[in-house]
């Protein structure tokens, strides 16, 4: 069956950030902290680069082969349907794993502020967002966009004001740990920038893909390790380390001291 093409650039670009924009940034940064204090922004830094080692294997193959399926199709081609069923499983796996942690997220926001009971908040998510997929590409792909573009909005605003207010004074001593360290602490925020390679399982319906699809994941991992690479930053300048270590809310607590009460709301809800 021949799939519909109807995804553009930006429509590439939002898949792959929306994939990446989640509880990754706003739960994640506290713990990678108390592994490595105040050099947590590295972690995330080289994490985004070999993020970026991964994309252009991807973008190469999903290029030459864009069918649906990604990473199962080409493995499938190269050494057979055994080990593509493996890989198509493990993918999918790991996904509902990501999916789970951001609609968990989600959740908890909501019954902090509401009361609802997570379990059924969190089914409800689940439904809206199959929903969403169902109805169509080109659909999903506006809602994608529309979304991600409202959250680089909003974590722009809280860099520029931000970066104002950071302490240098709490970088010292930046390396409290080994470089070993932070490399593993770089795999352990990996999963911040995971759902990215998956974008080529939509490689069959991107409108020339030759060229939407590396300028979309290209534009994407680039803009969000900055992006990533910058909270941490500022999250390291602006909280006191102790808050830091112990805070799953890391970016909601930072807006908070920077921009009050709307900036504690925001980030939450944007878990």
């Amino acid at each position: 069956m021949k799939l519909n093409k109807g995804i553009s650039f930006l429509g590439v670009f939002s898949i792959a950030s929306g994939a990446m924009i989640s509880s990754g940034i706003f739960i994640l940064p506290g713990l990678a902290f108390s592994k490595v204090g105040a050099a947590v922004f590295i972690s995330y830094f080289i994490a985004g680069l070999l993020g970026l080692i991964g994309i252009l294997s991807i973008i190469e193959l999903s290029t030459a082969m864009p069918k649906a399926g990604g990473d199962y199709f080409f493995i499938n081609k190269a050494l057979g349907p055994m080990f593509g069923t493996i890989s198509g499983f493990l993918g999918w796996f790991a996904l509902s794993l990501k999916s789970a942690f951001a609609i968990f997220g989600i959740s908890e926001i909501i019954f902090i502020y509401t009361g609802f009971n997570p379990l059924i908040s969190g089914f409800i998510l689940c439904l809206f967002f199959i929903y969403i997929n169902l109805i169509g590409v080109k659909e999903s792909s506006i809602f994608q966009i529309i979304m991600v573009l409202g959250l680089l909005s909003l974590m722009t605003i809280y860099i520029v004001i931000g970066i104002q207010k950071v302490d240098l004074e709490k970088f010292t001593p930046l390396l409290t740990v080994s470089f070993n360290e932070i490399i593993v602490t770089s795999g352990f925020v990996f999963i911040s920038f995971g759902g990215l390679l998956k974008v080529a399982n939509i490689s069959e319906e991107v409108l020339n893909p030759k060229r939407n699809i590396p300028l979309g994941m290209l534009f994407s991992i680039i803009i969000i390790t900055i992006l990533y690479t910058l909270i941490t930053f500022i999250l390291t300048g602006t909280l006191d380390p102790l808050v830091f270590k112990e805070s799953l809310t890391p970016v909601a607590d930072s807006a908070k001291l920077i921009m009050g009460n709307p900036g504690y709301i925001i980030p939450k809800l944007s878990d």
